[in-house]
């Protein structure tokens, strides 16, 4: 809900006594309290808050969410001495448990801390009693400032005064727009909601020639990296590496299976980058999965051993501050500079500067048929599977089910949304699956390297610690074993000759 802003259009500042006359023409008034305070936003790096209209406050030793659809009307709030990185360093509240719902892994980043000085004059009626409020209003951020304007604060059952109040504002040719504070903050710092997602999205016309279509979508990956490349060297949180590794491999799947549209000798040097880019990071990811899924596992095992994992994620820790280091010591490098500045150099030039025989293709008659080939293949692969096929082949799959998805994602503005989302919810449903099935195989294996791994002697706490780790695996094969006894149905749930002709139609 916005609120409406007064200001003098001259830009001059508006003091007390000229409130005061200027209001005194329709009510009795009385300059009342005086107030400063400094606070500061919040929200996580894509802006989880603010996309279900809500932004965190501080204010000294106070948080509070706000809803800012209702004016930052308080929703929760907590005490809390000192920053908070994560929700989960709030206390117990019910602030902390709305907040870990919705940023999860995400760590909190302050976008702006302003100043704001109030001074309050109350309209009072013939009994002196009070029916609105206008608050005089200062707000800074460092040297900047927004200005001075006022703001009508209406009490509950005399909204008719507020209205009064508007009216004479406007009569004096005040300048009114409505807004918020928290907008008013974020623009006073330079900052706009909103201007990150992971969620990729590109608006390509179907006419387009498919190589000027691959080079925009090219760009905007790149420009992803490029945002979660200072996070990931900071170690803000998690998931500024998984961003960053997710536009890596939409790099790669792009490069691979738009192949024909730029000519294949200027991209082989470029795919071999981007394919060691994706390898170095892959330790320090799996790492994070592991420690994410620190309560995962413990849940899993008799309350008698879970404690005795703390050896392990001790271990995992130090693992990961290793990998950290070697990830930020790449993405530093002069070799990752060099090998940016080729591609950023590829990605500036003309779109038909180097180009493939389906380089000047309009890019919807490129998206329906590698969209169709890779469908068919999906097909082809999965109706092979049985209960007797090796690991190595829903891996495959599973790899066809994401190729698949980056292009539905690529090419997400060439079709109506609606069959679109369809398209994609069928996919999600086996790619979950597989997904599934390959992160139990991963896991088995990894916790086994790390048993064998860590350093420890022979006494009980040692012996205590693997055999927790060898319960884990042991369930952990029990669910992979579960996972894949439900393939064949989740398949045939995707195959079916009714989803088959909804998959021809659009693509």
């Amino acid at each position: 809900m916005a609120m409406k802003i007064y200001q003098d259009p001259a830009g001059e500042w508006l003091n007390e006594a000229d409130i005061t006359a200027l209001l005194a023409e329709r009510f009795p008034v009385e300059a009342g309290s005086r107030r400063q305070r400094r606070i500061s936003y919040y929200d996580s790096f894509d802006w989880r808050l603010y996309r279900k209209s809500l932004a965190l406050i501080q204010s000294g030793q106070q948080w509070e969410l706000v809803d800012l659809n209702a004016g930052e009307t308080v929703l929760a709030k907590a005490a809390h001495r000192g920053a908070a990185r994560f929700a989960e360093d709030f206390p117990e509240s019910d602030l902390k448990v709305r907040l870990g719902k919705i940023l999860e892994m995400r760590a909190l980043l302050q976008l702006c801390e302003v100043r704001i000085e109030e001074e309050y004059f109350r309209m009072l009626d013939g009994r002196q009693k009070t029916v609105a409020r206008v608050i005089r209003t200062r707000m800074a951020a460092g040297p900047d400032e927004a200005g001075c304007f006022l703001r009508i604060s209406p009490l509950r059952g005399y909204q008719a005064a507020a209205r009064e109040v508007e009216v004479l504002l406007e009569e004096k040719q005040l300048a009114h727009r409505e807004t918020s504070m928290y907008q008013l903050a974020l623009k006073l710092s330079g900052k706009q909601p909103g201007d990150y997602s992971s969620k990729f999205a590109i608006e390509l016309p179907p006419e387009l020639p498919a190589a000027a279509a691959l080079q925009r979508i090219l760009r905007e990956l790149r420009e992803v990296m490029q945002q979660n490349e200072p996070g990931v060297i900071a170690d803000i949180d998690s998931e500024f590496l998984h961003d960053f590794r997710v536009a890596v491999r939409r790099t790669r799947s792009a490069l691979g299976q738009l192949k024909g549209v730029f000519a294949a000798e200027r991209l082989a040097q470029f795919r071999s980058d981007f394919a060691e880019i994706g390898k170095a990071t892959n330790l320090l990811r799996d790492l994070d999965v592991y420690l994410l899924d620190r309560r995962h596992y413990e849940a899993m095992l008799p309350e008698t051993l879970q404690g005795a994992l703390a050896p392990l994620f001790t271990h995992l820790e130090a693992e990961r501050g290793k990998a950290l280091r070697q990830v930020t010591d790449m993405l530093r490098s002069r070799r990752y500079a060099r090998q940016m500045a080729r591609w950023e150099a590829f990605l500036a030039q003309e779109a038909d500067s180097a180009p493939g025989p389906d380089a000047g293709r309009p890019v919807i008659e490129l998206a329906r048929e590698r969209i169709r080939q890779r469908y068919q293949r999906i097909l082809k692969r999965g109706g092979k599977i049985n209960q007797r096929s090796p690991d190595a082949k829903l891996h495959r799959l599973r790899i066809d089910c994401k190729k698949l998805r980056y292009l539905l994602e690529f090419f997400n503005s060439l079709f109506p949304g609606e069959k679109m989302s369809r398209l994609i919810k069928q996919l999600k449903k086996l790619q979950n699956h597989l997904g599934r099935f390959q992160d139990i195989c991963v896991q088995e294996e990894a916790l086994l390297a790390f048993a064998g791994a860590m350093p420890g002697g022979s006494d009980d706490s040692d012996r205590t610690t693997l055999l927790a780790i060898g319960c884990l695996v042991g369930m952990l094969h029990q669910q992979k074993q579960e996972v894949r006894s439900h393939f064949a149905e989740t398949f045939e749930d995707f195959a079916t000759a009714e989803n088959g002709e909804l998959w021809a139609h659009r693509a």
